[in-house]
Parts: structure tokens; sequence; C-alpha cells
């Protein structure tokens, strides 16, 4: 028997069905998030690289090794710095969302549970956002990063349990696919709208606060919606329930005591591990790689986020009505067909090709992903068990940063190698979905 065939506690799947304006609300607050996590993946990274351009490290080698220090001496690019940079988001990941999650189950304000954290974190990621392009040394943009990263992993913390809290499991496919259009709104406003800006901005103004209107819009949003609307979200107070002392060893029996949880935590991880590597560098691997100019690449892969809308909404009914462990199986082969595609482009044509089937597989893990695992969580533990699995989520963001940048920076900043390790983490994702059941579908 699985461990998912096992009974399990009650969960959130009688909550009571949403109307359009609390969707609509959720979808424009995820908006404002995807559009804040979007700069960190195409804007932010090219801001390190302009930072550690010339940043090399050598260290000679008692050893030769043929092809990587053919005469001896090792030399690590500038990737490696930016992955250690890029990697403060999720590593603060272990921290903030867990905390948050075990807050938030237990404390109401006036405002709500989840929705404390959206008010009180988003502005100060806005702040941060409007001074990096300020920022004229690593170590500025290093502290404003350590700041804005810690508070957006608060802000994503509260995506499991908002949406276990506000819709039922039967309506959890098609809100996700809410959630999956505003993202690819988001990508498309970056990606299109704001590397065009920066190309324009850096040709006008050269080095000078380079990614200013982005980063300033991003800020502007995250005021406006993420914290704005998050007074809009009625969240609904539970009774109060006796809990037992939390202590790190009852966090991991709670944690262990959900039939399937521990699985999906890992396929967490992966999925964590795979899209950050096939995605992470991407920006980078059109820019420098293929040596495409910031303005060809917004042209070339500005609009495609929009094509993944035609795959939203079918990824959400198909969800809400196939078995989501299979529905994740599919879209993790699909992934690593995206990636073997990108793996072997050599213009932006064929990268816009890999693109679009990966954020096609995207949607679908997306959707898939969260509305399998919040039909875990018993209605009093939400926000603790979505840090737990959150943990899970942080670690593969955190290792794929690290690793790959460092694989890249070993063999000269050749942002190719990202895509077959992306590739075996997709494979592996699919092994270990192997020991998960969607609780609704029948008993073999």
């Amino acid at each position: 028997m699985r461990d998912s065939d096992a009974p399990h506690a009650p969960t959130t799947s009688e909550v009571p069905r949403a109307g359009a304006g609390r969707i609509l609300i959720f979808a424009l607050i995820f908006f404002g998030l995807g559009v804040t996590e979007e700069v960190s993946n195409n804007v932010l990274p090219l801001t390190l690289q302009r930072m550690t351009a010339d940043f090399s490290w050598s260290v000679d080698l008692p050893f030769r090794l043929p092809g990587l220090a053919p005469d001896g001496v090792f030399t690590m690019g500038s990737a490696l710095v930016i992955g250690l940079v890029l990697a403060l988001n999720p590593l603060f990941g272990f921290i903030a969302q867990p905390l948050v999650g075990v807050l938030s189950d237990r404390v109401w304000t006036r405002v709500g549970r989840r929705a404390f954290f959206l008010i009180t974190g988003a502005p100060v990621v806005a702040v941060c956002l409007f001074l990096v392009p300020w920022a004229s040394a690593l170590w500025q943009l290093v502290v404003l990063v350590v700041i804005y990263q810690f508070f957006q992993d608060v802000l994503w913390g509260s995506d499991h349990p908002l949406l276990a809290d506000l819709f039922p499991s039967r309506q959890r496919g098609i809100v996700g696919a809410a959630i999956g259009v505003a993202y690819q709104l988001g990508a498309v406003f970056v990606t299109r709208a704001g590397l065009a800006w920066t190309a324009a901005h850096e040709r006008t103004h050269g080095g000078d606060l380079f990614g200013a209107p982005i980063y300033w819009a991003a800020a502007a949003i995250q005021v406006g919606l993420v914290m704005g609307l998050a007074f809009f979200l009625w969240e609904r107070r539970l009774p109060v329930m006796k809990r037992p002392r939390l202590t790190p060893g009852q966090y991991v029996r709670d944690f262990r005591a959900q039939p399937g949880l521990v699985r999906l935590g890992w396929v967490n991880f992966l999925r964590a591990f795979m899209v950050t590597a096939g995605t992470g560098y991407l920006v980078l691997f059109g820019t420098v790689t293929l040596a495409a100019d910031k303005a060809d690449y917004a042209r070339a892969m500005g609009w495609l986020p929009l094509l993944a809308l035609v795959f939203v909404w079918p990824a959400g009914l198909l969800t809400d009505r196939l078995a989501r462990d299979r529905v994740l199986m599919a879209a993790f082969l699909l992934s690593a067909v995206g990636y073997a595609v990108g793996w072997m482009a050599d213009s932006l044509a064929w990268l816009s090709v890999a693109f679009v089937i990966t954020r096609l597989a995207w949607v679908n893990i997306e959707i898939g992903y969260k509305s399998l695992v919040s039909d875990f969580y018993p209605v009093h533990q939400v926000g603790q068990l979505a840090g737990a699995i959150n943990i899970f989520y942080a670690s593969g963001r955190t290792l794929a940063l690290v690793s790959v940048g460092a694989l890249i920076g070993a063999f000269g900043n050749d942002y190719r190698l990202a895509w077959p390790v992306a590739i075996a983490a997709a494979l592996v994702s699919i092994w270990v979905l192997r020991g998960v059941r969607d609780p609704r579908s029948p008993s073999p």
C-alpha cells in the first residue's frame, strides 16, 4: 500500500464555494507577486552580471584536469557569485515561510490571518525594489536583496494556505488556473515591457540607474495590488483549537503524520530544483551564451508567456477532473522534452520553442501540485504544513542556484550546462511521483 492510500485527518475540502470577486482579487494579488518574482528571474541576474562581469577566482591545483584546468589553474567565473546572491531568495524560505505558516495558524488580526503578512511585507519589498537601481557597489545590492528576498518569501508563503483556506477542493484547479493567468500576465509585463524599458533606459542613460523603470514599476505594483487588495480577502475566522506545544520534534511529527505528504515534499524539492536550473539562468543563456541583444531577447521572448494562457484553463479543468498525480507525471515528462530543446538551441527562435514547451509544462505542474497537496492539509494546520512543504521548495531552489552557478562558472560561464541538470531533475520527479496517489481517486 502506498503511503497516501492510508486514511488521513479531515482536510480543508469543505470550504464554501467562492464567488468570482474573491477569485479575481486573489488572482490580482498573485499578478503582483508574479511581477516581483519575474523581476528576480529576469532583471536581477542582469544587474548582478553587470556588477560581477570582471570577477574571476583562480586556484593553482597540484594536478591537471583535462578540459577544465589543463594548465593546472582552476578559474571560476562570475556565474558562481550570481548564483550565490540569487540563492538568498530560496535560502530565506527555510526561515520565513515555516515561521509565517506557524504564526498565521495561531493568530488573528483585524485584517485576517494570512492577509496580515501580505499587508506588512509588500511595502518592505517595494522600498527595496525602489532602491536597487541606486546601488553602486555589490555589497549595497546584496543588502537590499537580503531584505527584499526575505520579505518576498514571507509573501509567497501565503499561497498554499490561502488556496486551502478560501477555496474548496473541487474549485482549486480553476482558481489555480486564474493564478496561472495572472502570473503569465506578470511574466509578459516583465519580459516584454520591463526588459524593453531596461534596454531603452540603458541606451539613454548608460549604466546609471540600470533597470530603474521596471524596478520602480514593480515597487508600485507591490503597494497597489499586493498590499491594497489583501485588505479585501475576507478570511474566515476558525474556532480556537487546543494544540500541543510546538517543538521542532512535534513539527516534524505533525508533518510525517499526514500520509503522502513527505513524498510530496520531495516532489516539491525536485520541481523547484528543475525549474530553477531551467529558468534561473535563462536570460543569461540568451544574452551571454547566445550573445543576443537585450532588446532582441525581449522581442523574441516577451510575448511568449501569453501563449501559456491558452493552456491555463484547460489545465485547471483537467486538474479538477483527472487524477492529479498522473497530470503531474505527464507535465514533468513534457518539461524534460522542453529542456532538451533548450539544451540544443543555437538561436532565439529555438530558445523560444523550448520556452513555450517548458511553460506549458510549468502551468500544469503549478496547478496540479498546489491543488493536490492542499488536499493533504488538516484545516487547523494549513499554514504549518504548507510552511514545511515550502522548506523542500526552498531547498531545491537554493541547491539549484548554487550548484548550477558553480558548474557554469567552472566551465567558463557556459550557461548551456543548466539544461541537462534540469532534464535529470524532471525524470527523477516522475520516479518519486509513482508513490503518490490523488486522495480523490478511488482505491484500486
